[in-house]
């Protein structure tokens, strides 16, 4: 039972763990790949206390700082725009704020700025929508940032691939 094993998990204090590792090794970008990867599954709303609890210890920022150390690494901007997406999916305006605060919002503009594969753009502009959806602040920050013209950009490189085209 996968929420049975997030709870597991949680409860010995693996999201702390994975924290501190990130920080630790802030130079590895295989180790931050991983490590955004693992936290994206702790956000997935499969169950809700491990979600709060990955955001709460720092989860949203670690992830913000190793795509920022690591803005050349496929794999942590893959992973990265991912965990992102995941932590502010749903209905939580306090999570989203959370993001803007930490500099998602211009790590995800960045992302789409880069010669990286289409499925990372597409991760990083879902991410964008997730966390600029109903909070006016992000959405100020977003356009401040460029993301309009970002996302634009990516969808007329990409202007052959369908998901590029409806996120």
């Amino acid at each position: 039972n996968n929420a049975a094993t997030m709870s597991l998990a949680r409860d010995a204090g693996a999201i702390e763990a994975v924290i501190a590792a990130m920080r630790t090794y802030a130079a590895d970008s295989v180790l931050q790949g991983k490590a955004c990867h693992t936290l994206s599954n702790f956000n997935t709303g499969v169950d809700v206390k491990t979600a709060v609890r990955a955001k709460s210890a720092g989860a949203i920022e670690a992830v913000v700082a190793a795509m920022r150390t690591h803005a050349g690494d496929h794999e942590v901007l893959c992973q990265g725009c991912q965990a992102l997406s995941n932590f502010n999916t749903g209905n939580d305006r306090e999570t989203r704020a959370r993001a803007g605060s930490a500099g998602a919002i211009e790590a995800l503009v960045a992302t789409l700025r880069r010669d990286v594969c289409v499925m990372v753009l597409v991760q990083a502009s879902t991410a964008l929508h997730n966390i600029t959806c109903d909070c006016a602040a992000n959405t100020t920050r977003a356009r401040d940032a460029g993301a309009v013209e970002a996302v634009v950009a990516a969808m007329r490189k990409h202007a052959r691939i369908e998901n590029m085209q409806i996120r």
